[in-house]
């Protein structure tokens, strides 16, 4: 009986994709701190309740698409398409969730913020994830919603969505999810093609996938340099140190459309790109926390 419940756990868990989620919510995170300058206990419940929007968002997405999860070797194992959770309870689950999130930002937010959390499952749930099954290009629409999480936590924090500041954040957080994405056809694109998802690998061969990808993280490169000239990170130290990290990023990615690598070096790209993602957000953390005067 013991194993069933962890078990079951696991699978509940499973369907809040939880590094995701937690990603999710660190860029809410980064967007309240930009604005406030400070860590508090008030923020806790807008971070619970982006966090479980997530998760709930995870959820409903992981129903929507269990026949195709079935279909592909890196999805079939999720609780869905394994027999291990039915459809109405994962169904069940993702309702509660989204139910306590709405719930706690509805209490302890301003209502931009819950309108903003809503716009980001709709948009993820009922647009991008329908597009998949249309177009191999669902990713550029789909990106708004990796910009949507700081508009959350600046907004939670008492910001103006009319402050160009943040949307800076959006622009490199949205363009920054284009590559992922080139990368992730190159590594999964024939899984998608067997599971009968329009995939870019049907259009264009794995070079010119290649050097689009190389072109996407190259302009999350550059786009990462605009909190520079616009004057958000400002301490010298954080300048040289973003400025090589992009120069680095980049560098290191010359090889990528000439080479026909591995699996394993095209993963190792994805991995440095997450933690690009990573090193940016800490430095506009460590400059709005630590080395400038709150609003």
């Amino acid at each position: 009986m013991t194993n069933r419940i962890q078990s079951t756990a696991r699978d509940l868990v499973s369907l809040m994709k939880m590094t995701i989620s937690l990603s999710v919510t660190l860029t809410a995170f980064l967007g309240y701190c930009m604005y406030s300058g400070n860590v508090s206990f008030d923020m806790l419940p807008i971070m619970a309740g982006v966090f479980l929007m997530s998760a709930g968002s995870s959820a409903v997405n992981q129903f929507q698409e269990r026949n195709t999860d079935q279909l592909m070797s890196r999805t079939r194992h999720r609780p869905l398409p394994a027999g291990r959770l039915s459809p109405l309870a994962a169904l069940s689950f993702a309702i509660l969730l989204l139910f306590s999130g709405s719930f706690i930002l509805h209490f302890f937010s301003p209502s931009v913020s819950l309108t903003l959390a809503l716009i980001a499952f709709f948009w993820y749930n009922f647009i991008y994830t329908p597009l998949k099954k249309i177009t191999a290009f669902a990713v550029i629409p789909g990106s708004v919603i990796g910009g949507i999480p700081p508009l959350i936590g600046w907004t939670g924090a008492g910001g103006q969505l009319g402050e160009p500041v943040i949307w800076m954040v959006f622009l490199f957080l949205f363009i920054g999810q284009i590559p992922h994405f080139w990368l992730l056809i190159l590594i999964h694109g024939k899984e998608y093609e067997k599971a009968g998802l329009p995939s870019l690998t049907d259009l264009l061969d794995d070079t010119r996938i290649r050097q689009l990808a190389f072109f996407w993280i190259s302009a999350t490169a550059l786009v990462s340099l605009v909190f520079v000239m616009k004057g958000i990170v400002t301490n010298g130290w954080l300048i040289i140190l973003l400025s090589a990290g992009a120069v680095i990023l980049v560098l290191s990615s010359l090889s990528l459309p000439f080479s026909r690598g591995s699996n394993i070096h095209l993963k190792l790209e994805f991995i440095k790109l997450n933690i690009f993602y990573l090193y940016v957000i800490l430095i506009l953390l460590i400059q709005h926390l630590f080395l400038q005067d709150t609003h």
